[in-house]
């Protein structure tokens, strides 16, 4: 049985201070195939050898 592999593609975009003005994201496998915007992100990764939740929550000033 072959693996399969996946990709999601996010894109943010800072303003002069660095705080996320847009975020657009596609997942091409999923059928997401351009850029679809959103307002918020947040991903959530768990470190097996570290047995902890590495966390990053985007959101953009609108």
């Amino acid at each position: 049985m072959e693996k399969q592999a996946s990709t999601i593609q996010i894109d943010v975009t800072l303003d002069d201070n660095k705080v996320p003005d847009t975020i657009h994201w596609k997942a091409e496998q999923g059928g997401v195939y351009s850029p679809t915007e959103a307002k918020a992100f947040m991903l959530s990764i768990w470190d097996l050898n570290e047995s902890a939740a590495l966390r990053i929550d985007l959101w953009t000033k609108k």
